[in-house]
């Protein structure tokens, strides 16, 4: 049986939330840009989550479900999506910077 899938589109908000948070080029010390997260396989890993296990993701409200990540990018990653007409969403991102230890 095929496996059950989502759409899963990325609104403004997302960007914008994102802009906020990373810097717009690498930085010096080597923190990653947004680009750098965007161009990643790691954001379609999380378009793959949310489009097949949504129902399994950490429910916020009865129209939010967050998927938290550790990563190469950021310590930790909160991604914040809503399913909405048979689409979900992806409207939020916060991402923490504590550094990793060597």
């Amino acid at each position: 049986m095929p496996e059950y899938r989502l759409q899963v589109r990325i609104s403004q908000d997302f960007y914008d939330w994102l802009d906020m948070q990373a810097p717009l080029e690498r930085s010096s010390d080597g923190e990653p840009s947004g680009q750098d997260f965007l161009l990643s396989p790691v954001l379609e890993d999380i378009r793959e989550i949310f489009a097949t296990k949504y129902e399994s993701l950490i429910e916020i409200d009865h129209n939010y479900r967050v998927l938290i990540i550790e990563n190469y990018y950021w310590t930790l990653i909160r991604i914040y999506g809503r399913f909405e007409e048979g689409t979900i969403w992806l409207d939020r991102i916060s991402i923490s910077k504590t550094p990793k230890p060597d």
